[in-house]
């Protein structure tokens, strides 16, 4: 009988160690995730200003009716997907709604950026000049809100400080 009841100890122990290190392992796995996606948040808001920079050059050739690519390097995402896939859990729910509000502008950023120039080289043979330069610059100015905006949610993610994504943008 003490030879079962050895026995059976070394199943639960072997069962208990395994767990354990399978329970570290994906504590570890998160740890990374989450050390990371402040990394590529960070990396996120230092890009911004270049971002803004960009537009702002762009407005100005516009203005003087003059077309510049706005082609620029994209902003990374790679580790926002990872973590909504592999780890969403280690999110609170307010960071996954601020993450995705950060992730999908920045989306519509870059690709909004990539196209500008053929847009208002469309609207400019289609319409007129000064039509194709109204929607240019506002078209500017709500990517550069946007990029404030994101920037604001980012820092607060990176701080752990709450914030409303619903109502960021609606206060007076």
């Amino acid at each position: 009988m003490t030879e079962a009841i050895w026995s059976l100890l070394g199943v639960v122990l072997g069962f208990v160690l395994a767990e354990s290190a399978q329970w570290l392992k994906q504590l570890k796995v998160r740890f990374r995730l989450r050390k990371s996606l402040v990394a590529e948040l960070q990396s996120i808001t230092r890009m911004v200003p270049s971002k803004v920079d960009v537009l702002s050059q762009a407005e100005s050739h516009f203005k003087a009716e003059r077309v510049m690519p706005t082609q620029s390097t994209h902003f990374p995402r790679e580790i926002y997907s990872r973590v909504i896939i592999e780890a969403p859990e280690i999110l609170k729910d307010w960071e996954r709604d601020c993450l995705h509000i950060i992730h999908e502008r920045l989306r519509v950023v870059d690709a909004s950026m990539d196209s500008m120039e053929e847009r208002f080289l469309s609207i400019n043979s289609s319409y007129s000049g000064e039509q194709a330069i109204s929607a240019a610059v506002g078209s500017i100015n709500d990517l550069k809100e946007a990029l404030s905006q994101t920037s604001e949610l980012a820092q607060s993610v990176i701080s752990g400080a709450s914030i409303d994504v619903y109502a960021l943008g609606n206060q007076s």
